[in-house]
């Protein structure tokens, strides 16, 4: 059966216990919002009304005048439970049509016969109402066993369908996923197609142009074995050439390393010659600053040495020559000792004057001037300087030397005495 059968069913009852006022409060409720839906319900609450307060009370107003046991049948045909049902309804919404008319020309029974068939039909309804209740009762029983039996049973085909379903999405998933994959290698392999059928057509394109080439270079190739046989010929004679050229380069080569002994002895004679020249050229200079040295007036000759702070000599030593007003000649001996002979220094010499306001006077650095005695030596000739000098000192600069004295003082002379010479 359907659900609608069952509901219109359950509502028929509702509306024949509403009928006779047999029906609760939460009942009367649902059945109102029904009514206001179902048009078929309606007419079926109609019916049970017009029979309970129409056509019952009709066969009772014939014994008007005869009296009547109160009970059933005068509260049934009682106006004023009439006029509460109808209000009853109208305060939930349902509108009852008012009760028709004593119709006209209606037949009547005798006070007696209409009493017996008004409790008969009374009687009859109540016990037809009240079979039709156990009937339906036990049917809505029967039918809710059986509803529940194929709920059960549908729940149970609807867990094995789930179950299905679930393993047809996996299995669905699982070939998607495939589809995908199968999709992209495809992709990717139409595209690797594309890519060789590319490099096939420029490969073609290659073969060609290396054919044109190849039936070029044969047709070169025909004119390339004349110009071959022309050049062996001219390769036997250039053999011949050279085979001339090998012997008279055999006599160069033995001339040439004649030649290049002779070479090396003059070499060998010229250096020696002009190590000859500069020693004779430094003794021409040093024998002029003697010479000059020697006739020169007021000349200081002072010897320098390199004293400690413990008053002990140490190994620097060294010599000037001061001629007043004119030169100074400043030789030092072993300058570059232990602790200075890493090439990172150079000594200056300096000057102090009379003036001493005036701040030590750079007057130059030192260069060596015999390796083999390790003699080093400074020449000054600034006339304005000399002039002021009152002595001289000797410092160990960074290589390259300063603007003003900053390293260790090695040797100090004093020029302020009287001369000594001649």
């Amino acid at each position: 059966m359907s659900k609608a059968f069952l509901e219109h069913s359950h509502f028929e009852e509702l509306c024949m216990l509403a009928s006779v006022g047999q029906i609760s409060a939460p009942e009367y409720q649902e059945l109102s919002d029904h009514l206001r839906e179902c048009p078929r319900c309606r007419d079926s609450y109609a019916d049970f009304l017009r029979l309970t307060h129409e056509e019952l009370p009709l066969l009772a107003a014939e014994e008007a005048t005869t009296p009547q046991p109160a009970g059933l049948i005068q509260g049934i045909t009682s106006k004023n439970y009439k006029a509460r049902f109808a209000a009853r309804a109208r305060e939930r919404g349902i509108e009852i049509s008012p009760g028709r008319s004593r119709r006209t020309g209606a037949w009547s029974l005798s006070p007696s016969l209409s009493y017996k068939l008004g409790s008969a039909v009374v009687i009859v309804t109540l016990v037809t109402m009240m079979g039709l209740m156990s009937h339906r009762w036990k049917s809505a029983e029967s039918r809710n066993a059986a509803l529940s039996e194929q709920v059960s049973s549908l729940a149970e085909q609807n867990t094995a369908l789930q179950q299905k379903v679930n393993q047809l999405s996996g299995s669905n998933q699982t070939n998607q996923s495939d589809v995908t994959k199968t999709r992209e290698k495809t992709t990717t392999d139409a595209a690797q197609l594309r890519d060789l059928q590319d490099l096939v057509a420029k490969d073609n394109l290659a073969i060609r142009d290396l054919q044109t080439q190849l039936s070029s270079s044969k047709m070169q190739a025909a004119g390339s074995e004349q110009e071959l046989r022309d050049a062996q010929q001219s390769l036997v004679s250039l053999n011949e050439e050279v085979g001339k050229l090998q012997d008279s380069h055999a006599d160069d080569t033995a001339s040439l390393v004649t030649q290049q002994v002779q070479i090396a002895d003059l070499t060998r004679q010229a250096k020696d010659s002009a190590d000859v020249i500069d020693k004779q050229q430094k003794l021409l200079a040093v024998d002029e600053d003697v010479r000059n040295l020697m006739a020169a007036r007021n000349l200081h000759i002072t010897d320098v040495f390199d004293v400690g702070g413990n008053g002990a000599r140490r190994s620097a030593f060294g010599r000037v020559f001061y001629t007043e007003g004119k030169s100074l000649i400043f030789y030092a001996f072993d300058l570059d000792g232990p602790k200075l002979a890493d090439g990172k220094h150079s000594f200056q010499a300096w000057a102090q004057l009379t003036d001493s306001k005036t701040s030590a006077v750079n007057l130059g650095i030192f260069y060596v001037d015999d390796p083999a005695n390790k003699r080093w030596i400074l020449r000054f000739d600034n006339p304005e300087v000399l002039d002021k000098i009152s002595a001289v000192f000797v410092t160990a600069e960074p290589h390259g030397g300063t603007s003003r004295p900053t390293g260790q003082k090695l040797m100090f002379a004093y020029l302020g005495h009287a001369p000594n010479h001649p």
